[in-house]
């Protein structure tokens, strides 16, 4: 039963890394290993004593897929390689440990059987001790930031600088070059959009993936300031107005903004 429970750690730990952390799972293999453990060490009949196995092998399943991922994304690439094999050595070294152990049982104490299924919970609880006080992985951590990067700019876009400009530019222009004005806009609008495509990757390679989403909210931030500073509000404005209000702008005859917003043609 430690080996079908293994099977299952090990094919439910993948997804628990990606979606909790490796920390949290080695948190969790730590927990189920040293329950099942001390399951096993009660065990009243054969059948608990099956379902202590069972989460014993499921606790190593889960450990076998996230410590070899941890140990090699918080190791420093030089030594990576080192590190993650003195994991498998770490492992065999802990069996024939366990061997000494359970024969150091088998001489001195009674109840032989319980003290060594009982005593496999010490090291779990150590190891869970010791791994709350490391940090989670740094690529994961990476990863999760950057699909909530992600998320906000999507949810941001989608009702901000997604519609809004095409609207602007729909209606801010004078009629007598509204046409003109707009196809110009679109016009920029995609030249840009070619520009980015074809620079994004280059610029990457240049000042890597933060100074380029950096310098994207740069150029963010003085739109927003542009906006803020030279572009009026239209709502509720006919195309009369938003053309009067451009002209006492450009003539310097007075803000009459409010007025217009207020209804006085």
């Amino acid at each position: 039963m430690a080996l079908v429970g293994a099977v299952i750690g090990a094919a439910g730990g993948g997804w628990m890394n990606d979606a909790y952390g490796r920390k949290k799972a080695t948190l969790l293999a730590d927990v189920i290993f040293a329950t099942g453990s001390l399951v096993m060490c009660a065990a009243p009949d054969p059948f608990v004593l099956i379902a202590g196995r069972f989460l014993v092998g499921l606790g190593i399943g889960v450990a076998s897929v996230t410590s070899p991922v941890y140990i090699a994304e918080a190791s420093p690439s030089e030594i990576r390689g080192g590190l993650v094999s003195t994991n498998v050595l770490m492992i065999t070294g802990g069996q024939f440990l366990s061997y000494l152990v359970n024969l150091a049982f088998t001489e001195q104490v009674s109840g032989t059987w319980r003290w060594m299924l009982g005593v496999a919970a010490v090291p779990a609880i150590l190891q869970f001790c010791l791994m709350i006080g490391l940090p989670e992985s740094p690529r994961w951590l990476y990863l999760k930031l950057a699909v909530l990067g992600l998320v906000l700019y999507i949810a941001s876009f989608a009702p901000g600088m997604g519609p809004v400009p095409w609207a602007v530019n729909s209606e801010i222009y004078p009629e007598a070059c509204r046409g003109v004005c707009v196809g110009m806009s679109a016009t920029v609008n995609w030249i840009s959009n070619l520009i980015v495509a074809q620079i994004f990757l280059s610029v990457v390679s240049f000042v890597g993936t933060a100074g380029t989403f950096l310098i994207v909210a740069g150029i963010t931030v003085a739109a927003f300031v542009f906006v803020l500073r030279y572009v009026p509000e239209t709502k509720g404005l006919t195309f009369e107005q938003v053309e009067r209000l451009w002209k006492e702008k450009a003539w310097g005859a007075g803000d009459r903004q409010q007025c217009l917003i207020g209804g006085v043609p």
